[in-house]
């Protein structure tokens, strides 16, 4: 029984000092630096997931944008597009193996399909960050993303204390099955089921669109004479339930949304009561430069998850942009000319 004491009293102490130099009591796992430290001028490889949205697009030339910026360290990038496609995107990452880059930034389409190419890249020695979305693997060397659970949590949050903890919510979701729609959901869930006053009355998958979310919002209007307050897991999304709720002559209740420029637009248009979180596109090229990092020989997580930021009435118009198209997503660390050759204005 004393040996037993004993043991715990080291096990405790020994956890103690841990939190006092880590600040936790299980510190993170770090990348093995010397798998990867060289010295520059370094090759770099990205491969664009899917360009058919202006997120996509974006997070294309966040990456390319810090590329520019490191003239001194990078001496040659590839690019690859999968378009959507995870049979093209095996193909496009086992094409840039072959050109041997020392990082390799990507978005996989699929957890599980990417995976055998993913470990391949790996296992030659690439410094593989997975930007944006994971795989099932641990042969990466590190990844870089928003949380998406607390993305829905952020957004609940303020949802449930702008309606007094109480009322009918509805909610507006991406892809049903798709991770970062469920893992928002749950988030928001969450948060709401805290609060036995407040009432999910309708949840909808509109695939992140404007019409499908105008449509289900049109049916829910009917059906629900009192809505209380809207989370949504888009602008776009948002966009289409308040012109919905505009046209039956309701009034727009509290709302959550992401930095769609149309949602921060009519935000500032009609004053709404409204937050937004972010994914911003600028994950590619935060996963660029921890590669940069890694190459460079400086102490790096291996995981790094960044919080959902916000957008709120205070800070709306360091964002929004009356000048640009309702498309640009405005969390955004381009510069100006990029910015205005993406969108030349309407």
């Amino acid at each position: 029984m004393f040996a037993r004491k004993k043991i715990a009293l080291v096990v405790a102490l020994v956890g103690i000092v841990s939190f006092l130099v880590t600040g936790s009591l299980f510190a993170e796992e770090m990348v093995d630096i010397s798998r990867y430290k060289k010295s520059p001028p370094y090759r770099v490889a990205f491969d664009i997931y899917y360009q058919g949205n202006t997120w996509g697009i974006q997070l294309l030339e966040e990456f390319k944008a810090e590329v520019a910026r490191h003239p001194h360290l990078i001496s040659e990038a590839f690019y690859t597009d999968s378009e959507g496609n995870t049979a093209k995107q095996i193909s496009n990452i086992e094409d840039l193996i072959v050109r041997n880059p020392d990082i390799l930034v990507l978005t996989p389409n699929s957890p599980t399909a990417l995976v055998p190419v993913i470990e391949k890249a790996y296992d030659r020695g690439i410094a593989v960050i997975l930007c944006a979305a994971g795989a099932n693997t641990d042969k990466y060397t590190a990844f870089v993303n928003v949380d998406d659970f607390e993305y829905g949590v952020t957004g609940a949050k303020w949802l449930a204390e702008t309606i007094g903890y109480k009322g009918n919510v509805v909610g507006l979701s991406g892809i049903a099955g798709l991770s970062t729609a469920e893992d928002r959901w749950m988030g928001v869930m969450s948060v709401l089921n805290k609060y036995p006053e407040i009432k999910v009355i309708a949840h909808e998958y509109c695939d992140w669109t404007y019409t499908k979310a105008k449509i289900a919002m049109e049916s829910i209007v009917v059906a629900h004479p009192k809505i209380d307050g809207i989370w949504t897991g888009a602008g776009m999304m948002a966009r289409g339930a308040i012109e919905a709720l505009l046209a039956a002559g309701r009034k727009v209740p509290p709302i959550t949304a992401d930095d769609d420029n149309g949602y921060l637009k009519m935000w500032k248009q009609y004053n709404l009561t409204a937050f937004s979180s972010t994914k911003p596109a600028w994950l590619s090229q935060k996963g660029l430069q921890v590669g940069l990092d890694i190459l460079q020989g400086k102490p790096t997580p291996k995981d790094t998850i960044l919080p959902a930021y916000a957008i709120t009435a205070e800070n709306l118009d360091e964002f929004v942009r009356p000048d640009m198209p309702d498309s640009m997503f405005c969390n955004t660390h381009l510069p100006e000319d990029v910015i205005r050759r993406l969108y030349p204005g309407e």
